[in-house]
């Protein structure tokens, strides 16, 4: 089984938030779900932002491809950015209530794909609405699940308690989570699953948020399959690619990380420094007489005294690392010559950035993996590792 995901809406409002509750969700039950974000620098305010993945029955789940089976959306303007990424047999699930708007009701939407609409609604005949969309959508094999949203929260909110407009808008993401669940025949167990993990220790909202999404698993009647639990007492790792990156440096043996913060290099070095000191696993031969293993992550002053820390670091015997991205990597290269020269070994991750100079560091690129063929002045020897997939 493999079924390709999207979830999406505005930046700030939940949309990871949601994924975490929907992939923890799947995961649970057993299958394995690989995903990606896209998201603006901007920590909220009108710009769309979304979480495309895939899910599987077998290992590894396979990267998203340019279409997917099961569209999430929290409002018009991401049924409108997606509209060319559902195919025949899709599966869209909207809010009615967004209906009426065009491209033109929100201001934030790239001007290329509003023209696009636009001209693509006229050349076929029907003013460019989200009620148009969905129809074109519907009548080209699209099934399309629509619901005025916010009318079932403010119900279910009466029947749970539940009135403050504020607290009923962060309902929305359970909502369609909930939905999306419903869709591939997800029991409700491991949605409640999904929403605990994702909302951490607030028990009274836990619950209140169990309650929204098992009223709202009630409004769908149709199944796009049926996700039956699968390797039940396996343990699954939820991680996102700075923890998998950390917990590699772990594994390892890596003991000591300098670094100076950049986005978005620095959550790998603070999700290392989170897990010192490291615990031993009793299967670690003459290790295991070590309930835990110390270790040491250092903030420095820039770029250039982060590497030349590291290199201290390798002298003194520990296995050195350090992170950076774009800008940073640039200011680094006299300290690597330096540690080429005096031929110590340490770890650079380089987390790529799109764009030249500062970028866009939320986006992400792999246009400076040349770069890091030949960084420095002179000539010493590197290993260049660059990740396929997972």
């Amino acid at each position: 089984m493999r079924i390709s995901f999207l979830i999406g809406g505005p930046q700030g409002r939940g949309v990871e938030t949601a994924s975490f509750m929907f992939i923890y969700g799947v995961g649970s039950a057993g299958y394995y779900v690989y995903a990606r974000r896209e998201f603006w620098s901007n920590i909220a305010g009108g710009r769309h932002s979304y979480v495309v993945g895939t899910i599987s029955d077998k290992w590894p789940a396979p990267a998203p491809g340019n279409s997917v089976e099961l569209a999430l959306t929290f409002d018009g303007h991401a049924v409108l950015e997606h509209v060319f990424h559902l195919r025949r047999g899709s599966y869209l699930v909207y809010n009615t209530e967004e209906d009426s708007k065009t491209p033109d009701s929100y201001p934030m939407m790239a001007k290329p794909l509003a023209e696009r609409l636009k001209h693509f609604a006229k050349e076929h005949g029907f003013e460019p609405s989200v009620r148009n969309f969905v129809e074109y959508l519907r009548q080209n094999g699209v099934e399309v699940v629509g619901l005025p949203y916010n009318k079932h929260i403010s119900e279910i909110g009466r029947r749970i308690g539940v009135t403050s407009p504020v607290m009923l808008a962060r309902f929305v993401n359970t909502f369609v989570v909930a939905l999306g669940a419903a869709l591939l025949g997800l029991d409700e167990e491991y949605v409640a699953r999904g929403v605990g993990f994702a909302l951490g220790k607030k028990a009274d909202v836990i619950e209140q948020n169990k309650k929204v999404a098992a009223e709202a698993i009630k409004l769908v009647g149709k199944k796009i399959t049926t996700i039956q639990p699968r390797s039940p007492g396996v343990k699954r790792v939820f991680w996102n690619g700075n923890e998998a990156s950390a917990y590699g440096k772990v594994v390892g043996g890596m003991r000591f990380v300098a670094y100076y913060p950049i986005t978005p290099a620095t959550d790998d070095a603070m999700v290392f420094e989170r897990l010192i000191p490291f615990p031993v696993s009793k299967d670690a031969g003459e290790l295991a007489k070590l309930e835990r293993i110390g270790a040491m992550a250092f903030q420095a002053e820039d770029e250039l005294a982060a590497v030349a820390i590291t290199t201290g670091g390798a002298i003194a015997g520990a296995r050195s690392a350090t992170v950076t991205s774009g800008p940073g990597f640039s200011l680094m290269a006299e300290a690597l010559s330096m540690a080429g020269m005096m031929e110590v070994g340490m770890v650079v991750t380089l987390w790529m950035r799109a764009g030249p100079s500062t970028g866009q560091a939320t986006r992400q690129g792999q246009q400076d993996l040349f770069f890091s063929l030949f960084i420095g002045h002179g000539e010493y020897p590197k290993i260049v590792y660059a990740s396929g997939d997972l």
